[in-house]
């Protein structure tokens, strides 16, 4: 259980990082998309329908039983991809595992994605920054 739920917080980094979101292009579509007020920042209730959005193409994309929900091998086939995905893009020396400086680039991705979304964007005033109206960032 506890190797599953290390696995679960690994697969949550592994999805932050290959989000659509990197890409710049992206972002702007979201913002466009989620951005109702046109603020040029996402609030909770915007940032709350995109997560909806983005988990029903989740599930979308993987229910291969077409149940609308995700069964263990389907989470575990979603994982799979999204890990090797994360090796192709870490593994510098391409020996397929991840080496104690790879581990740390990974980390330092991660680290740096967690702390964007924040107070960026056009938005001002007493929410920028606080995490109540935030930018899409990836």
């Amino acid at each position: 259980m506890k190797k599953l739920a290390k696995t679960l917080v690994t697969v949550t980094g592994i999805v932050l990082l290959a989000s659509p979101l990197s890409s710049y292009a992206e972002k702007g579509k979201n913002m466009e998309r989620y951005d109702s007020d046109g603020d040029g920042t996402l609030s909770t209730e915007e940032r709350a329908v995109m997560k909806s959005d983005n988990q029903q193409r989740h599930v979308e994309k993987w229910d291969a039983d077409g149940d609308g929900n995700l069964s263990d091998t389907e989470r575990q086939s979603a994982q799979a991809h999204r890990q090797s995905k994360q090796l192709q893009r870490f593994d510098k020396d391409g020996d397929g595992q991840l080496s104690q400086d790879e581990q740390q680039a990974l980390d330092s991705a991660r680290e740096q994605h967690k702390g964007k979304g924040k107070g960026h964007g056009k938005g001002s005033g007493e929410n920028r920054g606080n995490g109540a109206s935030q930018s899409v960032e990836g």
